[in-house]
């Protein structure tokens, strides 16, 4: 974990540090007030031979989506799109995908939400929308479909070219932009989007 984000007090206007200093809170101490929260799955294994034990870094932890309990990977339904949604022979296609977990029932349960880009001039239709709820259903299970697919501009990413899910899941439950460092990302300028669409989604569970 760094001492803090840039620019550090002393090296930036007021602005610009409490800004930085948001981030800071909102990346490492926003989950459980005053906690450390580092984002990553640990397994303690236990002392042998008088070592102490250790841990066992599993991934992160932030990433996962977990509808109802089932804990399971983006991966999995970025794999079904690229099968099905891809290519010159698909029906249908879909240019890139980025799959959050919205929290539910005052933070007990999430729901999956789909965000999905379209080739330019292709509007989501009800009838591509089932047929990736269908395709996602029969291919992985019924706890794997989203609950809302929604139609973006922009997919974000960071500058070394990975999905930006972890912040964008922050942005949908609610979290600032202030907590976004613009010289991170490829294209930071879509994130309003999500912070709008966000705000939409949270009065549907409220």
């Amino acid at each position: 974990m760094p001492l803090g984000f840039w620019p550090l007090p002393g090296h930036g206007s007021k602005s610009d540090i409490d800004a930085a200093t948001a981030r800071y809170q909102e990346a490492y101490f926003s989950e459980f007030e005053g906690v450390w929260y580092h984002g990553d799955h640990v397994a303690i294994t236990r002392s042998r031979s008088g070592n102490g034990g250790g841990l066992v870094m599993l991934g992160r932890s932030d990433g996962v989506l977990n509808p109802g309990g089932i804990r399971f990977g983006s991966s999995e339904l970025y794999d079904i799109l690229d099968l099905c949604f891809s290519g010159p022979h698909a029906e249908h296609n879909i240019v890139d995908a980025l799959a959050v977990g919205q929290k539910i029932d005052n933070g007990m349960d999430e729901r999956v939400i789909l965000f999905i880009r379209l080739p330019e001039g292709t509007t989501l239709s009800t009838e591509l929308e089932q047929k990736i709820k269908f395709e996602i259903r029969s291919r992985r299970s019924p706890r794997h479909v989203p609950a809302k697919i929604i139609q973006v501009t922009d997919i974000p990413y960071t500058l070394n070219g990975k999905r930006v899910e972890v912040l964008v899941k922050k942005i949908v439950n609610g979290a600032s932009l202030t907590i976004v460092n613009p010289a991170t990302l490829l294209n930071p300028e879509c994130l309003a989007f999500y912070a709008e669409i966000g705000a939409t989604l949270r009065l549907e569970v409220a």
